[in-house]
């Protein structure tokens, strides 16, 4: 992910955002939700797909 940041999926629950997040999924039950400013990578949440998606818009 660090050598390619942007391989990871644009996180379709934050589309509305003026930043493009991006996840990667860790394993069955976490991913990873960030997104690249400049030449930095910003991590902006774990977070456990188990959780309700709303969850997720109030947390970011």
């Amino acid at each position: 992910m660090l050598k390619h940041p942007e391989s990871g999926f644009l996180e379709p629950l934050l589309s509305d955002r003026k930043i493009s997040y991006r996840a990667s999924i860790i394993n069955e039950y976490y991913k990873v939700i960030y997104y690249v400013k400049g030449d930095v990578l910003r991590i902006a949440a774990f977070w456990d797909m188990r959780m309700h998606p709303d969850n997720l818009k109030k947390t970011i």
